[in-house]
């Protein structure tokens, strides 16, 4: 399990596809049109559903009732 804690941090239109930042802190993070598909997310700190609002991908690990929407086509 990942321990970064990386509050802050602008990750906005990263490919985050398949990273591990399971118990990473993300808090404060900017992550507007991340691709976090296959993402693992569980045990991560995050300011709740509205960070996650305007990322998208699919399959990922989210925490519990945390949801993401799936990336438009390109």
């Amino acid at each position: 399990m990942a321990s970064a804690s990386i509050p802050k941090a602008d990750l906005r239109d990263a490919g985050l596809f398949g990273a591990d930042l399971s118990g990473a802190t993300l808090s404060d993070g900017k992550l507007d049109g991340a691709d976090l598909s296959h993402t693992d997310l569980t045990h991560t700190r995050l300011d709740g559903q509205q960070q996650l609002e305007k990322a998208c991908g699919t399959d990922a690990k989210l925490p519990l009732d945390l949801t993401l929407r799936p990336c438009p086509a390109k």
